[in-house]
C-alpha cells in the first residue's frame, strides 16, 4: 500500500525530473496496490517514463512483463517482445554520461544532460473490472533546448500481485 497521498500536479510531470531512488519507489510502491486511481494510474505510468530516463532497467524490468510487445520508432515498424530490445538501449546510456535516449549528446562527458519529461492531455481508459488500463498520453522530453514529442499507449494488467506494461505503442508526435 502507499504510504501518503500523490500529489497529482506532480503526477502529470509538471515538476521537475525525479530522481531514480524516488521513481523506484513509487513504482515499487504503486505497482503492488491493485485498486489504483486515475491519478496513481498516472504517477505509476510516469515513473516508468523516469526509470527510461534514468536509465534503471532493473526497476524497469519489474514493471515490465516479460513477454513485453511494443512497436516502437527504433524498432522501424516491427513488433518486438521481450526486454532484449530494451535492454540495449539501457546499456548504451549507462555507457555514456551525457546522452539520453530521448536527448542529444552533450559537449562534456563529465556533464549530465538536464531532462524533463511531461505527460499532456492522459486519457486512461479502464477494462476488466479495472485490473487493465490503456493509458494514452502525448509525451514531450525536453533535453536542453530541444523537445521531442511522442505520442503514447500503454497497456497495463494487474498480474498476480504486481501492475505489469504488457504493451506499448510509441510514435513520433506532430511538434
Amino acid at each position: 500500500q502507499v504510504d501518503q497521498k500523490v500529489d497529482p500536479v506532480d503526477a502529470l510531470g509538471e515538476s521537475s525530473h525525479r530522481n531514480d531512488a524516488m521513481a523506484a519507489k513509487l513504482a515499487k510502491d504503486l505497482g503492488a496496490k491493485a485498486d489504483l486511481q486515475d491519478e496513481e494510474m498516472l504517477t505509476m505510468n510516469k515513473a516508468l517514463m523516469d526509470l527510461i530516463m534514468d536509465g534503471d532497467f532493473e526497476s524497469y524490468k519489474v514493471m515490465c512483463d516479460e513477454q513485453l510487445t511494443c512497436y516502437e520508432p527504433e524498432a522501424k515498424g516491427h513488433l518486438l517482445k521481450g526486454l532484449d530490445f530494451h535492454k540495449y538501449y539501457f546499456d548504451l546510456m549507462q555507457g555514456q554520461q551525457g546522452p539520453s535516449l530521448f536527448g542529444s549528446q552533450s559537449d562534456s562527458a563529465s556533464k549530465k544532460e538536464v531532462r524533463q519529461t511531461t505527460m499532456v492531455a492522459p486519457n486512461i481508459t479502464w477494462m476488466c473490472n479495472r485490473q487493465a488500463a490503456i493509458v494514452c498520453f502525448k509525451r514531450l522530453v525536453q533535453a536542453g533546448v530541444n523537445t521531442i514529442v511522442t505520442e503514447e499507449s500503454r497497456v497495463w494488467e494487474f498480474v498476480g500481485s504486481r501492475w505489469k506494461l504488457r504493451h506499448f505503442h510509441r510514435s513520433p508526435g506532430a511538434s
